[in-house]
């Protein structure tokens, strides 16, 4: 399915994935951001690359399996990942709305993705698969 995204690199400062702790996220400066954007405001895809000390990982390791979300071991690390629907009913705009986030860990590596719209089946196996 072709959404008509773009790809414009952005600034971590720019991308506010949530829940994660603030100390974490603090802007490196060596922090990637990829926004895949679309004219429509129900799709999108933010996917941050984050290099952690190990002390960093773990605590984002145990908030992630704390989450009550899925998980999988994928290619040397695991995924945590949760689907949400709003429907039309309650949603600002009257349409129903799939919202998620899948976060990746491999040793210190956090790949870490938000996106609306349908759901980027492949999209984080399809990064790490171009990392190694």
């Amino acid at each position: 399915m072709d959404f008509g995204f773009t790809l414009r690199e952005t600034t971590a400062r720019e991308f506010d994935p949530g829940a994660e702790p603030e100390e974490i996220l603090a802007d490196r400066g060596d922090d990637r951001v990829c926004l895949w954007e679309s004219s429509s405001i129900h799709y999108g895809i933010v996917t941050r690359f984050t290099r952690l000390d190990p002390a960093e990982a773990e605590t984002v390791r145990g908030m992630l399996g704390s989450s009550g979300g899925d998980t999988e071991e994928l290619l040397g690390g695991t995924r945590y990942f949760q689907t949400t629907v709003t429907p039309a009913a309650d949603s600002v705009d009257g349409v129903d709305t799939e919202s998620g986030r899948s976060d990746y860990l491999r040793g210190e590596l956090w790949i870490s993705t938000r996106w609306i719209g349908g759901a980027p089946s492949g999209y984080t196996r399809d990064i790490l698969e171009h990392l190694d």
